[in-house]
């Protein structure tokens, strides 16, 4: 029942609950109302997203799903809002990423150096506009910022963006908060799944992303 406020779509099996989420709250504090019931699986959002979250309901879900995150066999896709539109329409694009932990904020390069991860981005545009375009993206490595570091360094900043944006581009849509949402999730096991083996070949979707009715 408590659920109810944050939930508009379930995927439920024996052992696992998806669900999407829009609201104000600081990150933690669902994390705290949702842990009442249910084990968080390492599915992670940040507080400024929006979208599907990952619950377990038991610890032996739990184990399996991190594992099959860390085996990267969930592919987790967003919807963005960006400033302009990329070139090609189509990229997956590699970059190399670094996190500065006391600014909270990461550095992209486009060449390999000391201290610095691999990242992969592969962005689509759905809705292209010379002004502004909606991309949907997969992410095939999942680091601090990606989305909104990458879109950015390749010159396609997100709307709403703050600290990787363009601030005025941000004003004239009036967009306070980033335009991304976390808005489906695909199961493509490659090796046992346990007791989550029914939700292989699953596709959990959000079919309408309330920021595409603000901009």
């Amino acid at each position: 029942k408590f659920m109810d406020p944050l939930a508009d779509k379930l995927l439920v099996c024996s052992a696992l609950i998806c669900f999407s989420y829009e609201h104000t709250l600081p990150v933690v504090v669902t994390i705290a109302i949702i842990a009442r019931e249910f084990i968080i699986s390492g599915f992670r959002q940040v507080a400024a997203d929006r979208g599907i979250v990952i619950a377990a309901k038991n610890a032996e879900a739990l184990r399996v799903m991190n594992q099959k995150i860390r085996d990267n066999e969930l592919k987790k896709y967003y919807l963005c809002a960006v400033k302009g539109c990329p070139k090609p329409r189509h990229a997956i694009l590699t970059a190399y990423h670094r996190k500065d932990e006391r600014t909270n904020t990461v550095r992209i390069a486009d060449k390999e150096r000391e201290g610095y991860k691999k990242i992969v981005t592969e962005y689509t545009v759905q809705e292209p506009s010379p002004t502004l375009s909606v991309c949907e993206v997969l992410l095939h490595t999942g680091r601090t910022h990606q989305i909104r570091a990458h879109m950015a360094h390749i010159g396609h900043p997100l709307l709403g963006d703050e600290k990787y944006g363009d601030k005025t581009f941000n004003a004239r849509y009036h967009m306070k908060r980033q335009a991304l949402y976390s808005y489906k999730l695909q199961f493509c096991f490659t090796t046992p799944a346990g007791c989550l083996e029914n939700l292989n070949d699953q596709i959990f979707e959000v079919k309408q992303v309330k920021f595409l009715d603000e901009i």
